[in-house]
């Protein structure tokens, strides 16, 4: 396998060319010591999450948000924590943008007003005990808003990975969300 990730540092006197890249070099102020550590990643073609290119429709995940299957559902009642499958977010809703998506399917969540709500839980099976996964996604806004801007988080067995990232308010701009899990000994 390629590695996919690098993940450099340097204690001391050195300052790195790149933390993220193969070859990076370094340079150390003289009279001083540094200690220079690597974290590589080899990821596997394979993708472990059951459905995480929503083609199959709504299956293989949960949500404590409410699904919306057509625009009637989704108009009728509050919007706020409501979901969608599709890859065209103006059949739901006119204001929305039609951000391009080269792989189909995508999940559009309209955030909900309640705090710590999960759009979207999944269940991986098949892990080997004490070995790193990488969890990524990528997530755009759909309208520019700029007083509601999304709150994302990972969350593994229910505890928040790293801080919240509020995603900008600009549409169409896909951000890539991307961490380093260990499975554990259990």
């Amino acid at each position: 396998h390629e590695a996919r990730y690098y993940n450099w540092s340097a204690v001391g006197g050195g300052v790195l060319s790149s933390t993220t890249t193969a070859d990076p070099t370094i340079t150390i102020t003289s009279g001083t010591t540094t200690q220079v550590a690597l974290e590589v990643l080899y990821e596997s073609t394979e993708n472990l999450i059951p459905n995480g290119d929503f083609e199959l429709g709504n299956t293989g995940f949960t949500s404590s948000y409410t699904y919306a299957s057509n625009q009637s559902e989704y108009l009728s009642g509050a919007r706020w924590g409501k979901y969608m499958i599709t890859n065209t977010p103006t059949v739901f809703e006119s204001a929305w943008t039609n951000c391009s998506n080269a792989d189909g399917l995508y999940l559009i969540a309209d955030g909900s007003i309640n705090a710590n709500s999960d759009f979207y839980t999944v269940t991986v099976n098949g892990l080997s005990l004490n070995t790193d996964y990488a969890l990524s996604f990528d997530v755009t806004q759909l309208i520019t808003n700029t007083s509601d801007n999304a709150i994302l988080q990972f969350k593994v067995n229910g505890t928040a990975i790293g801080n919240p990232d509020t995603l900008a308010p600009q549409t169409c701009q896909w951000k890539h969300y991307y961490t380093i899990v260990n499975s554990g000994n259990s």
